[in-house]
Formats: C-alpha cells, sequence, structure tokens
C-alpha cells in the first residue's frame, strides 16, 4: 500500500507542478486573470505578466515529506506576487528609481520614454509612501488543484486497495 501512495505522491507532484506552470503561459492562476501591470518596462522580452527572466517561474520547487507535497520559491519577492500586498518605498529604493530614470534616458536627466516617466513618478514618491502589488497568485489552493488531486487519488488507490484485497484472501 505504501507504493501506491508514493506514486500517489509523486504523480500529484509532477502533474501539480505542470499546472502550476501553465498559469504563467495562461497569465492567470486556472482561469482567474492576473491583472494587468500599470509599469511600461518589466515583461518586455517575453510580453508576459511576472515573466521578463524566467526566474521567478523557474524558482518553483516542490518537496514531498511523508504523504505530502509542497510547493514553494525562494526567491524574496515570490511572496508579494502571489499574495498581493504594500511595500514600503526605503531611500535604497528611491535611488534606484532615479537611476533607472536616468538609465531609461541614455543618461541625461532629459525625459525621452514612457519607461523613463514611470521610473521618475517612482522616483517622486516620498521615502515611506506605500507601493501596492496586486496578487497575482501561481502557487496555492483552488479548486482545480483539488480537482487534479482527486483526479489522481481516484485513478491509483482503487487498484492499490484491489490488490491489497486480493492478497488478503489469497492467504
Amino acid at each position: 500500500m505504501q507504493q501506491a501512495l508514493d506514486k500517489i505522491i509523486k504523480r500529484i507532484a509532477i502533474d501539480l507542478t505542470e499546472a502550476f506552470d501553465r498559469n504563467f503561459e495562461k497569465q492567470s492562476f486556472f482561469g482567474q486573470k492576473w491583472q494587468r501591470r500599470k509599469s511600461p518596462v518589466r515583461g518586455q522580452r517575453s510580453g508576459h505578466l511576472l515573466i521578463d527572466t524566467g526566474q521567478l517561474r523557474r524558482s518553483i520547487q516542490h518537496r514531498t515529506t511523508g504523504n505530502t507535497v509542497s510547493f514553494t520559491s525562494n526567491l524574496p519577492y515570490a511572496a508579494i506576487h502571489n499574495e498581493g500586498g504594500d511595500i514600503v518605498i526605503t531611500p535604497r529604493m528611491h535611488r534606484f528609481f532615479w537611476a533607472k530614470y536616468r538609465e531609461e534616458n541614455g543618461g541625461t536627466w532629459k525625459r525621452k520614454t514612457p519607461a523613463a516617466d514611470f521610473w521618475k513618478a517612482l522616483a517622486l514618491k516620498p521615502v515611506g509612501e506605500k507601493i501596492h502589488i496586486p496578487q497575482r497568485q501561481f502557487l496555492g489552493y483552488s479548486r482545480k488543484v483539488e480537482h487534479i488531486v482527486n483526479t489522481i487519488i481516484e485513478k491509483y488507490l482503487p487498484p492499490a486497495i484491489n490488490r491489497q484485497l486480493k492478497k488478503a484472501t489469497e492467504k
């Protein structure tokens, strides 16, 4: 029976990893679309939300412990995107925004691009002000996750139980 449980856990890990990865392609959490971003500067390479370098997408890992599977990302910004929330502008962020503004303008202080306008707007916000990051969930519970898990259990558990019953009746 433990072999069947191990097989179920392994199958759940594989299938949910694939399902969570597809969330990035579909730019939604199992059909719940992610809010579009206001920034004109991120995601330009791929044209997708939460995908610029692909680092967040690739960071998703699963861990199996006993009869459980958990999914995580070790990136410091993963949680704010997955759960949403507010971040407070720090002096360091303030300096970063001004540096990005200058970078967008080719090293000058003259406005040249919409991206420069975006960085300037952030740089003009006072230190201590909050920036709201909307939830763009890519990991976690949903009815679709429950459906995937139940489908796997229904596929692999009855044959295992039948094998156990057959062995018990043969003795």
